[in-house]
């Protein structure tokens, strides 16, 4: 099994995943000592990056143990992990013992670098594999669009519980066609506009959220 060595990775769950740029310095991040990289194609490279997968347990158990990570003075090492790469882009996979990816990580660009030269080398190895739920339009934002939506929500649904109406009222009649209709509704519009449409009016919706609480 070939191997990277000494690369630094930012796992992330539930199918989001974020550039190196956008790390941030109280990440958890793994400085790992060694991993297992394989060589995949397009469709397989897509497939993980835009779905839940679960793995062939057979290929999964050659991946045990297989990856170190510095850990203070001693060695961890993470039960199943590897690098794939298709020689264009890779990604970082952590899965549990059932072959479920639970972490996600990209690579800084200089790392990343390494690993197309080395992916140049290897011939493709077909993964076994079951493509489970297309993720979501979350998984492409950025780490500060996908903050600033969950804020938002948060925000909406703290209006409700604390009875804040005039705020509903202020933030819908700002940025939507005024209409005829409750509170409740407008709250509702608001809400599944930031859930399934977020743009740059949301971000606005944002600014003047978190400027009225500096105040």
């Amino acid at each position: 099994m070939i191997y990277i060595y000494d690369v630094l990775l930012n796992w992330f769950k539930k199918g989001k995943i974020m550039e190196s740029f956008e790390w941030n310095t109280n990440d958890e991040i793994d400085h790992v000592k060694k991993i297992p990289l394989i060589r995949v194609d397009d469709q397989d490279l897509y497939h993980f990056l835009h779905y839940d997968i679960k793995l062939d347990l057979d290929f999964l158990t050659k991946l045990y143990k297989k990856t170190e990570v510095y850990d203070c003075k001693c060695i961890r090492k993470i039960d199943y992990a590897m690098i794939i790469s298709n020689g264009k882009c890779s990604v970082a996979l952590k899965f549990n013992n059932k072959g479920y990816v639970i972490g996600k990580s990209k690579l800084l660009l200089d790392e990343e670098e390494e690993v197309l030269e080395m992916t140049e080398e290897l011939t493709i190895t077909r993964l076994e594999y079951e493509k489970k739920n297309l993720l979501t339009s979350d998984y492409f934002m950025t780490r500060h669009e996908y903050e600033n939506k969950n804020f938002l929500i948060k925000e909406l649904k703290y209006m409700v519980k604390t009875n804040d109406l005039e705020k509903i009222d202020y933030l819908y009649e700002e940025y939507f066609d005024k209409e005829n209709i409750t509170t409740q509704e407008k709250y509702q519009i608001l809400l599944d506009s930031v859930t399934n449409h977020y743009s740059k009016i949301h971000e606005e919706m944002v600014n003047i959220l978190k400027l009225t609480a500096s105040k």
